[in-house]
């Protein structure tokens, strides 16, 4: 679970991902894929 709160935390202040509007799901999962194909 702290992990999980680590990774979301990560987005939001390296992605500028703003967790407020779900319209945006889609473009912060998509960022979330790019950034892990990225990382790996």
């Amino acid at each position: 679970m702290l992990s999980l709160i680590g990774v979301v935390l990560f987005f939001v202040f390296f992605g500028g991902v703003d967790l407020g509007t779900l319209l945006g799901a889609a473009s912060w999962v998509n960022f979330a894929a790019n950034l892990g194909i990225v990382a790996i």
